[in-house]
């Protein structure tokens, strides 16, 4: 939370010593855009974390902070999926990942959540759970939970 707060305030006061104050929800979520280039997807998540809670501020934000809530946790679930899975700790991080994901699932299930993403959030807790069954010798279970993801994946795709 303190990091998020920081974030915001630093990005409003640099945008206003610049002159171009930009609302701190958008200062935000250009923060979470440049730090996903850099393929830096903890600092994605509080970015979004930080939108979410700068949009409750708002009234009538209440929709947006919840999917904004909801993107934080999927590039949480991201980030410790991308520090591994397979090593010493990766149960651990693989448990972790799917922590954040059933975190994600009722915010972006919401009516006024971001269409798709509660597919796609689905999609990635199977394929976690194909690794997670993988890693335990269950191969016929993980390639069945690969393969529905992999259906779900491409019918996001469509979508979009």
């Amino acid at each position: 939370m303190v990091a998020t707060a920081s974030l915001a305030s630093a990005t409003t006061a640099r945008a206003q010593s610049t002159g171009t104050a930009k609302p701190p929800v958008e200062a935000c979520l250009d923060k979470a855009a440049e730090m996903d280039a850099q393929a830096k997807y903890d600092e994605v998540a509080d970015g979004y974390l930080c939108a979410a809670e700068e949009s409750a501020k708002l009234p009538s934000g209440e929709g947006r902070a919840a999917r904004f809530r909801g993107l934080s946790y999927l590039a949480r679930a991201w980030a410790v999926y991308t520090r591994g899975v397979t090593r010493t700790l990766g149960r651990a991080n693989l448990d972790e990942a799917l922590r954040q994901i059933d975190l994600a699932l009722p915010f972006l299930s919401r009516p006024d959540g971001l269409p798709g993403f509660d597919r796609l959030a689905e999609g990635w807790r199977l394929y976690l759970l194909g690794v997670k069954a993988g890693l335990a010798g269950k191969h016929a279970e993980s390639r069945e939970r690969f393969e529905k993801a992999r259906s779900i994946a491409m019918e996001v795709a469509t979508y979009y």
